[in-house]
């Protein structure tokens, strides 16, 4: 830098860096910003896999931008140039391709507008929160479910209360021995959403809410305990000695709840905060999703042979995707014969664009309803139930239900030893827990949706054809 660039403060420009995993990117035209995606066969935070020129396919590398200022939903209407430039030739290869950097240039043939990249990537915090998720499911299979869902009671599943403390514990030494509960409230925390969701349902009088109403919870229950008695109660910190006091606390609880029926109905109909409700950033959805869709979780690789195949998001957006109009829009079902029935629920079953594959031998029930047609297919796979929806636009269709669409969801049964029923519904790659989809819903028809809950319904409304 030269004597009169210093002297009226021209900063040095930095050298640009490669993108990687998790870079983040702005559309000038869209409210809110996106992740790029890397096909990788695996994840190291200190080795992240590089972009390259080729790492442009809409809805795969690049997810959608959320509302575009032209009009519409950039789901509908993303037409990305067919590759990234590179302003300067990178020597830097990656399968013969060049690899990109912080000044590579990408634009939407829509807007025509070029992408600001905010950020590199190679902070590696997009990546540790696909690892977090992936080493819960594999050491701690079903918590982060129980934790995602409002109705999950981790004393009412066998083992999973031990579960969710050697979660906190292992968390606990991952960080040297000590986590500061102020620490867990950091924006994109993941980890710490997890833990405080833990808590609070460990804690039976626990409020999560802010650090201040946690620690007061953690004091009254752990110095109520007649086994704890006047020892010291640091209830600023995790530590060793608070995973002890912990431990205690919870076999009384544990105990208290299969002997005390008035105990054991409350926590039965205690709602919890959902971990997946608190965290739907778009940071953290965009891990999910790409999570789900390099295949990591343990739960999805178990029962990959029994699922249906889902058809990818790509599909959808070729020269027969879905547009929100068919040809029995205006259909009356209840006004059908039988036989004239049977052919149109055939006809949209086949061709009608649903998102996931639905066998022949499903249960149809198509009904007229209140200002709009419905058609849902049920089926099962001995493993899961599921539903898809197909229904026209709905009277006072908020910004989500733009014509004919499918909604689809997944049951999970509970059984007689207290496992409780789970069902997910379909956003995009990945299963979003009912109750997480359903605040969405109301903060929608209430106007209070965030961003990305917007985004989240509109994914899981696949539009119809």
């Amino acid at each position: 830098m030269g004597f009169f660039d210093w002297m009226f403060g021209k900063k040095e420009e930095k050298p640009p860096e490669p993108l990687v995993l998790g870079a983040e990117l702005r559309c000038p035209y869209g409210d809110h910003d996106s992740y790029l995606y890397v096909d990788s066969g695996g994840i190291d935070v200190n080795n992240l896999p590089k972009a390259c020129v080729e790492d442009c396919k809409a809805f795969h590398n690049i997810q959608s931008f959320g509302y575009c200022k032209e009009g519409g939903f950039c789901e509908d209407s993303m037409n990305l140039a067919e590759k990234w430039e590179n302003p300067e030739p990178q020597g830097e290869k990656i399968n013969g391709k060049e690899i990109i950097t912080t000044k590579s240039l990408l634009s939407c043939k829509t807007c025509g507008m070029e992408f600001k990249i905010i950020n590199s990537g190679q902070d590696g915090i997009f990546a540790k929160q696909i690892l977090l998720i992936q080493e819960m499911d594999k050491n701690y299979p079903g918590l982060r479910e129980l934790l995602d869902n409002p109705y999950g009671s981790l004393y009412l599943n066998e083992g999973k209360y031990e579960m969710a403390i050697q979660f906190i514990e292992d968390r606990m030494n991952k960080s040297g021995g000590k986590i500061a509960l102020s620490t867990l409230y950091n924006d994109n925390n993941l980890e710490g959403e997890y833990i405080k969701g833990a808590l609070g349902r460990l804690i039976m009088q626990c409020d999560t809410g802010s650090t201040e109403t946690l620690s007061n919870g953690i004091v009254n229950t752990f110095s109520n305990n007649d086994k704890i008695g006047n020892n010291d109660i640091n209830s600023l910190v995790i530590n060793k000695e608070f995973i002890n006091q912990l431990k205690i606390v919870c076999k009384d609880a544990e105990k208290e709840i299969a002997t005390v029926p008035s105990k054991r109905w409350q926590e039965k109909n205690k709602l919890f905060l959902s971990v997946a409700a608190e965290v739907v950033t778009n940071f953290a959805y965009g891990a999910v999703l790409y999570y789900s869709a390099i295949g990591g979780s343990a739960r999805n690789t178990q029962s990959k042979a029994n699922e249906p195949s889902v058809k990818q998001r790509n599909t959808r957006r070729s020269g027969t995707k879905g547009t929100g109009k068919t040809n029995y829009d205006n259909i009356k079902f209840d006004s059908l014969s039988g036989d004239d029935l049977t052919k149109v629920t055939t006809d949209i079953r086949n061709n009608g664009g649903s998102p996931i594959d639905i066998p022949e031998n499903t249960r149809v029930i198509a009904q007229s309803k209140n200002g709009y047609q419905q058609v849902k297919y049920k089926w099962s796979d001995g493993s899961y139930s599921y539903e898809a929806r197909w229904h026209t636009e709905t009277p006072g269709a908020v910004q989500y239900d733009r014509g004919t669409t499918w909604v689809v969801t997944k049951t999970t049964p509970g059984n007689a030893n207290g496992v409780q029923k789970v069902v997910e519904v379909k956003v995009g790659g990945a299963w979003v827990n009912e109750s997480t989809w359903n605040q969405a819903v109301k903060a929608n028809q209430t106007g209070t949706a965030t961003e990305a809950q917007k985004q989240m319904l509109q994914n899981g409304h696949y539009l119809a054809k």
